[in-house]
């Protein structure tokens, strides 16, 4: 109806008689215990419940449409789903590598990956959005298990002539009165040296 603005149109476009689509909604708004339309003289117009009504309908269809797809998954043989939430630099740079060979060594599995700021992985995993979560740092993993996964090394870039170019190693301390390239604010690679 909200498309059609209209429930004759709506009607016909589902293949309903007038009767029919007018009971539809009059259950629906007598089961929801407000009026989802306003009837105007030519057609009708969602109420602000109607509005919350179709948002709320709307997800719950995409919502559907998902589950739909990832049994048609399993329906096809898939044995595994994992959710990962995994911060910039796991995404970008590290599980690239490793993903490929993992994938071919488990075709039956779905891998769905998610990048996160590093402060909201744990959490995904405690409360059941990720099965498992990649982070940097001090992160406080909210008593969840936590295992080494992967080092990642920082590097300084200068030019030739430049007084950091002929040290061997340097400490990023020894960096802070020189210009430095980051990541995009809130990432791991952008924070972890700010703090």
């Amino acid at each position: 109806m909200a498309q059609h603005a209209s429930i004759t149109h709506a009607a016909a476009a589902q293949h309903l008689s007038l009767a029919a689509a007018s009971a539809r909604v009059k259950a629906l708004e007598t089961h929801a215990g407000v009026p989802l339309l306003y009837r105007l003289p030519r057609g009708v117009q969602l109420t602000p419940a109607g509005e919350a009504f179709l948002h709320h309908t709307r997800a719950m269809l995409r919502q559907a449409e998902q589950l739909r797809a990832e049994l048609h998954g399993y329906g096809r043989g898939l044995r595994g789903h994992v959710r990962v939430h995994a911060n910039t630099t796991a995404v970008t740079d590290i599980l690239p590598e490793v993903l490929p060979a993992f994938l071919k060594a488990n075709p039956k599995v779905n891998v769905e990956l998610q990048e996160k700021p590093n402060a909201e992985i744990a959490l995904g995993v405690l409360d059941g959005r990720a099965d498992l979560g990649i982070v940097a740092g001090r992160v406080d993993t909210l008593g969840l298990r936590a295992i080494h996964f992967s080092t990642d090394r920082l590097v300084l870039v200068v030019p030739k002539g430049h007084a950091l170019a002929r040290r061997k190693s340097i400490a990023f301390a020894d960096t802070l009165d020189e210009d430095h390239v980051g990541m995009h604010p809130g990432s791991t690679l952008q924070d972890f040296p700010r703090r």
